[in-house]
């Protein structure tokens, strides 16, 4: 794939081993994107010391911050995208409120296995509905995968409800000509056996 097809894409996800610079070609990518005209959006995903905030000179907030022209940037947070997913999901807020200063509901949210990563992918989907183009700055590789893998686990144990159906959407987009995963490495013998 050359650079062009790659900035044509709709859903970018960027990830590598640690310190390969990833989040530098993840700013590039949407820099370039940018300047094509494309209204673009650089996620990072909930991080708690953000990568974003020394190159553009902005801190990252959950809510998208232009940056400059047509690039704006975020962090996608669990604890902001569980709310916006039970706001979609449940519909009334004072049922939400209750969900979320429940300390023992907030506790099997916290430890259901796959839930942080499907309300955080949820939320990067509803970006595709205001940007022309989504980069997602992934963790490293590791942490990479096991939040991609978990819509297809999700389908699989699930059969019906929300997060099934979610799921499903997901899967869609992952799968979508208009979607690409890049890998960022360094050629050093370590870095690409990783």
């Amino acid at each position: 794939m050359n650079l062009l097809d790659l900035v044509n894409r709709r859903l970018i996800f960027v990830t590598g081993k640690g310190g390969v610079g990833k989040t530098c070609l993840s700013a590039s990518l949407g820099v370039l994107s940018s300047r094509m005209g494309k209204r673009t959006v650089i996620v990072e995903v909930d991080n708690f010391h953000p990568s974003l905030p020394p190159i553009f000179g902005k801190n990252t907030a959950y809510t998208p911050i232009i940056v400059q022209k047509n690039l704006s940037i975020c962090n996608v947070t669990w604890k902001e995208s569980l709310k916006d997913w039970l706001v979609r999901t449940v519909k009334i807020r004072r049922i939400v409120n209750l969900i979320q200063s429940n300390k023992i509901a907030m506790l099997f949210l916290d430890a259901t296995p796959g839930a942080r990563e499907i309300v955080i992918l949820s939320k990067i989907m509803e970006l595709l509905d205001h940007y022309d183009q989504v980069i997602v700055d992934l963790p490293a590789c590791g942490h990479a995968l096991g939040i991609l893998r978990v819509p297809k686990t999700a389908v699989k144990l699930m059969r019906s409800g929300p997060i099934h159906d979610r799921a499903k959407q997901i899967l869609s987009v992952f799968s979508s000509p208009k979607a690409a995963l890049v890998l960022s490495s360094l050629p050093e013998e370590m870095v690409v056996n990783e």
